[in-house]
This record gives C-alpha cells, sequence and structure tokens, in this order.
C-alpha cells in the first residue's frame, strides 16, 4: 500500500471517477426558423403567416398593457 495522494488517486482512477474537464460554453444560434412541412400551397403559406402575425399582435399588445398600467399605477413598479 503506498502513501500519500498517489493510492487515493489510483483508487479514484479504479473506480472510473476522474475530474471533467472544463466544457467550453455553447456560443450557437439561431437566426431564422423555416416551416418547410407545412408550406406546400400558397394559402397555407398566407395562413401561417396571418395566424403568427397574430400571435405576435396579441403578445405585443399585452406587454404593452402591462407596460401601461405599471407606468399609471405608483404600486406596481
Amino acid at each position: 500500500m503506498r502513501h500519500g495522494n498517489s493510492s487515493h488517486e489510483e483508487i479514484i482512477q479504479e473506480a472510473g471517477l476522474h475530474a471533467q474537464e472544463p466544457q467550453m460554453p455553447n456560443s450557437s444560434s439561431i437566426s431564422e426558423f423555416l416551416l418547410l412541412a407545412l408550406a406546400d400551397t400558397r394559402q397555407l403559406q398566407l395562413l401561417h403567416f396571418w395566424l403568427l402575425l397574430g400571435i405576435y399582435l396579441a403578445a405585443l399588445l399585452g406587454n404593452g398593457l402591462i407596460s401601461t398600467a405599471v407606468a399609471c399605477d405608483h404600486r406596481l413598479h
């Protein structure tokens, strides 16, 4: 039996416990997406456009209402 850190390191290596090397952060990003499977016809493209535009405008309106409520009522600050 060895003395010191070497026996401890051997036990760790035998158990399969290795110190993890630092990982590099993921720096990828997505800037756009395509709805290929659902855009076969012009009518479906228009439906998707209006549907997504409606969802976007509803979210924009909701955020605007929240901002207005916070600005008008000092208790919400």
